[in-house]
């Protein structure tokens, strides 16, 4: 088979996975569950896992590494509002969030450590990874459920948002140690530590000033057409590149370009640019990496032994349901903290985009990482059904 039919396959293949992913994430929605769990489902049925028909390749691979940047960056425009984050940033929340993330955290990293082994920074991110909530189910679960404006609404998403953000800049620390590891502890602390801050604060200050103001010159004085959409989708892969090179994964310089950019959204021009964005990252690249993570699965995970699977079940949404119901009691009532700790179960954000490299440096297994992800997406259901409940029981209070 020549090289020309290979690619045009590969291109068949990605356009199977658009369609179907689009398709099953539609059936997620109309239930009322997250479009993400179709999306990895297709993946998965599609895969070596279930029928075989897909396999993932360098062509593909491209599809899901432009997937998970334009992720980061919604992620950071959408998810983590500025006004929002310094509404949140109370004592009580703070704890309660921190509690969150470090509680699962604190079960995850010996048992990791203890089952698996290897190298401590691998297991860090992996338990990290474990321990992160994601906020875009969490958001869209709050809205579509109408309890934006309650109490329990309020501090679900508040929470959310901050153990989202603070496990991402531990995640960003771990994936620096494993990719630029040192013998000097000390000085690798202080050195990395220094070009970390370094870049986010470089890179904060160009998305904030420097980016906005090249998209507007570049759609009020350039002739050709969507070039404002065309220096969007450069900064935010230069900005991926700036993060790799100050030792962190080009993941966070799109969440960085995001982040700062977010700040920007009542201008008309930014918002027309990031919505073409929108619907061209939504249509085709973040579906693609989201069924990605399914092409990863395999059937490998069916040699764990039932004690096996039971015990990682249990450790990992018992170690998740731990800390958010401790968080939640902080904050809310005994009465619905429970259903708040189980809406704090929602997966399948940023730590699919983050999951593959705890794998590769030897964290996981592959056995064990798809049967992690098989596990995110009932995580993810649970997780809805959850804030489900939730909203019908403020409906009648």
């Amino acid at each position: 088979m020549n090289g020309e039919l290979i690619f045009e396959i590969t291109l068949f293949h990605i356009a199977v996975l658009i369609i179907v992913s689009r398709c099953f994430g539609e059936v997620f929605a109309r239930l009322k569950l997250p479009a993400v769990a179709g999306e990895i489902i297709t993946g998965i049925l599609l895969g070596p896992a279930v029928l075989g028909l897909i396999f993932v390749n360098p062509d593909i691979k491209l599809f899901i590494a432009l997937g998970i940047y334009f992720l980061l960056f919604f992620a950071g425009f959408e998810e983590i509002d500025l006004a929002d984050l310094a509404k949140a940033m109370r004592l009580k929340t703070l704890v309660a969030a921190i509690m969150s993330l470090l509680v699962p955290f604190s079960i995850f990293l010996p048992f990791l450590l203890m089952y698996l082994g290897g190298e401590v920074a691998a297991n860090i991110l992996a338990a990290i990874v474990l321990a992160l909530t994601s906020m875009g189910v969490v958001l869209r679960c709050v809205a579509d459920f109408k309890i934006t404006g309650t109490a329990s609404g309020v501090n679900l998403v508040n929470m959310a948002m901050l153990n989202e953000l603070f496990g991402l800049l531990a995640a960003s620390l771990a994936l620096e140690a494993l990719l630029y590891p040192s013998t000097d502890e000390y000085y690798f602390l202080l050195s990395r530590s220094l070009k970390v801050i370094a870049f986010f604060f470089l890179a904060g200050l160009a998305g904030y000033y420097v980016v906005p103001s090249l998209i507007r010159k570049a759609e009020e004085l350039l002739k050709i057409r969507e070039a404002s959409f065309a220096v969007l989708i450069a900064s935010i892969l230069v900005f991926s590149y700036g993060a790799s090179v100050a030792g962190l994964h080009g993941v966070f310089g799109a969440l960085t370009l995001g982040f700062a950019l977010s700040t920007a959204k009542g201008d008309p021009i930014i918002s027309k640019t990031v919505q073409q964005l929108e619907g061209f990252a939504h249509g085709i690249f973040i579906p693609i990496f989201f069924a990605g993570a399914g092409l990863y699965v395999t059937k490998d995970f069916l040699a764990l032994s039932p004690l096996a699977i039971l015990l990682l079940s249990a450790v990992i949404i018992g170690g998740k349901l731990l800390g958010g119901y401790i968080g939640s009691r902080i904050l809310l009532p005994r009465k619905i903290s429970g259903m708040v700790a189980l809406g704090l179960l929602a997966k399948g954000g940023v730590e699919l985009a983050i999951l593959p490299f705890a794998m590769v440096f030897g964290a996981l297994t592959n056995e064990l990482y798809s049967f992690i992800v098989v596990l995110m997406i009932l995580m993810m259901i649970v997780s809805a059904i959850s804030i489900r409940a939730l909203a019908a029981g403020e409906r009648q209070a």
